[in-house]
């Protein structure tokens, strides 16, 4: 098979096959770039099955136009084509893309506790590659596109930064993606058709910011958020493993036999293990709080090799040891981080388990009672930064050159926002808080010029 990029003409042969799936193969064009072709309906593979046909023909019908319209902005760690290949010298119908190769293992891998052993890929690195991982998305959303179907094998890790590949199926602008994975789809788009998940409405960044907490708990667990086994009391009220998402039984509910292969979830942070079961038991959506990653720092249990992040290792109960040291007549004696009851907690389009209920949303910061939310003030701008303790809660937002913090009670209403702080030139990179009873600390990183 011959087709044409930039002009020039590309064979096609079958050696130089790098990967096949269901709707393209990819080509390695060995100069550092590989050729993703969409099967036609004639493809072999697709022979004799006249729905897999159509939707080939329906692929590249929409491919005419759509990689065209792909959004700018988009971060580096996005895959993005640098060239279209047509069936003909002259302007013929567009019939895949090129694209840089990209080297690393599939983000599904990082979630396989073997594989992490032989490879030498502890706890911290897995928080590393989530963390970009994070960045990426929220750029993503940003520029105005949804990945739609995000999963461990449209993400390859080289090193610790992951990036994405497959833009031809994200959705944006008047393009919407139908594809979907399984093991990720957001349960709240899809309907049960004989027994298992089958997608019915448009993906959107909320079924992204699942997609993301399904991958955030497998890297760090191993294991899946259906995982396990439904195993209830009664056997008539036990649901298939494809019910599951619906029905919201998680790998962190009690009816629920949890793998012995896996990292027991009593190794993580409480607050992240409450996000999770809330996200995939509750229908939370949000994007993982970077406030909930940052409890993640790991000690090894020197009894059983467990990575965890308390002070006593929640399989064998071992101690982590605390040095105490003496300077003079002071007897120094370190804090554990971990340790340390939270006490301040970043606001967002939903209450923090164990904080006041405080949420802010378009722009309106408000508290949560029995009758329903109760505004407390106005927010100006979408960098607007909010944290809010027990007793008080303390944020800042930038209009023009101004930067401008407030001061507010969790709860009653009423906010003060005349507090002029020092200008936050540039792009706003991470912003973080403490409060204490009486006093609080504002912190912010901003990128300006290099």
């Amino acid at each position: 098979m011959k087709v044409y990029v930039d002009g020039a003409p590309v064979a096609v042969l079958a050696k130089h096959r790098l990967a096949q799936g269901g709707e393209a193969d990819v080509f390695d064009l060995g100069d550092g770039r590989v050729l993703k072709l969409w099967k036609p309906p004639t493809h072999p593979d697709l022979v004799g099955d006249p729905l897999a046909q159509a939707a080939a023909a329906a692929r590249l019908d929409e491919h005419q136009h759509k990689l065209r319209e792909l959004p700018p902005g988009l971060p580096a760690q996005v895959v993005t084509p640098t060239a279209l290949a047509v069936a003909g010298r002259r302007g013929g119908r567009v019939v895949g893309f090129v694209m840089p190769r990209v080297r690393g293992e599939h983000l599904l891998a990082w979630g396989e506790p073997r594989w992490r052993r032989e490879h030498g890929q502890g706890a911290a690195a897995g928080v590393a590659v989530l963390r970009s991982l994070r960045a990426t998305l929220a750029a993503v959303h940003a520029a105005g596109v949804v990945v739609g179907d995000l999963n461990d094998l449209n993400v390859l890790v080289d090193g610790a930064r992951p990036q994405l590949i497959d833009v031809d199926s994200w959705q944006f602008g008047r393009w919407r993606s139908m594809t979907w994975t399984e093991r990720y789809v957001d349960p709240r788009l899809c309907d049960e058709v004989d027994g298992a998940p089958r997608l019915a409405r448009p993906h959107d960044q909320a079924s992204d910011h699942f997609a993301l907490a399904a991958m955030t708990c497998r890297v760090l667990l191993g294991v899946g958020p259906y995982g396990g086994v439904h195993q209830p009391a009664s056997a008539a009220a036990r649901v298939s493993p494809a019910e599951r998402p619906a029905r919201g039984l998680s790998v962190f509910e009690p009816d629920v036999i949890y793998p012995r292969a896996a990292t027991p979830w009593r190794a993580l942070p409480a607050p992240l293990v409450s996000w999770l079961r809330e996200t995939f038991a509750g229908g939370r959506r949000e994007l993982v709080p970077e406030a909930l990653l940052d409890l993640l720092v790991f000690t090894t249990c020197r009894g059983c090799g467990l990575e965890h992040v308390h002070a006593r290792c929640p399989r064998c109960a071992h101690v982590v040891p605390v040095a105490v040291t003496t300077r003079g007549a002071l007897r120094v004696t370190p804090v554990d981080p971990r340790a340390v009851p939270t006490t301040t907690w970043a606001v967002g389009a939903v209450a923090t388990p164990g904080a006041p209920p405080v949420v802010l949303r378009g722009g309106v910061l408000a508290r949560a009672t029995a009758l329903g939310e109760v505004a407390i003030g106005d927010v100006v701008g979408a960098e607007a930064r909010v944290w809010t303790s027990a007793r008080q809660g303390v944020g800042f937002y930038r209009v023009g050159a101004l930067t401008v913090g407030l001061w507010f009670d969790p709860h009653r209403g009423g906010l003060a926002d005349g507090l002029r702080l020092p200008p936050a030139v540039g792009e706003l990179v991470s912003a973080s808080a403490v409060i204490g009873d009486a006093r609080a600390w504002l912190g912010w990183r901003c990128a300006h010029c290099g």
